[in-house]
């Protein structure tokens, strides 16, 4: 059974390293999580990460690849808008100031519950999501999962209103990045 999924393994693997060829990519590492997870991580030729390939375990012990997670992207790039690349994932993500408390700590003095919401008994998690520029401003947020609209608009005037927030880096330079958070309504 061992040998089995050994075999599998290394076809996984095999596999993700064919890709990466085929990308003109050369498969970089192959790390073990704490969480049980392998990652077999694809640069390109100047280095950077262009893909990552989670394997992961079950319950029982069976080794599988998540189709979702076959080639998440380290950087996608956007639009043309203004020419700069987007990045999904980073040496060093952004972070808001003070951390996780801090950005915590910003929502309860900011976040008003809207009445109709209120007066509804509506309450949820609205997922937004936006990118932090080189410069740590916020830019294109948008709701990637709804509730109810006043509550996605209130999710998004908070959001609006955060201070800058310290950049992800890629290589030591700051670089635009694309971040998801969860906003939170409940009712008391």
């Amino acid at each position: 059974m061992k040998r089995i999924m050994m075999i599998a393994l290394m076809a996984l693997l095999s596999y993700s390293m064919m890709m990466a060829a085929e990308n003109n990519n050369m498969p970089a590492d192959t790390l073990k999580g704490k969480d049980g997870n392998m990652y077999v991580i694809s640069k390109d030729a100047k280095g950077e990460v262009t893909g990552i390939l989670v394997i992961k375990k079950d319950a029982k012990g069976k080794m599988f690849v998540n189709p979702h997670d076959l080639t998440a992207p380290a950087r996608t790039p956007n639009t043309k808008r203004d020419g700069d690349v987007v990045f999904d994932v980073v040496e060093e993500m952004p972070s808001f100031p003070g951390g996780m408390e801090g950005m915590m700590t910003f929502m309860m003095k900011n976040m008003k519950y809207p009445a109709d919401a209120q007066k509804n008994k509506v309450q949820g998690r609205v997922m937004l999501t936006f990118i932090v520029n080189k410069d740590g401003s916020l830019k294109d947020i948008k709701v990637v999962r709804s509730v109810y609209p006043s509550l996605d608009e209130e999710a998004i005037r908070v959001v609006k209103a955060m201070p800058k927030w310290t950049p992800g880096k890629q290589n030591g330079k700051p670089v635009n990045v694309r971040f998801t958070v969860p906003i939170v309504f409940r009712l008391n």
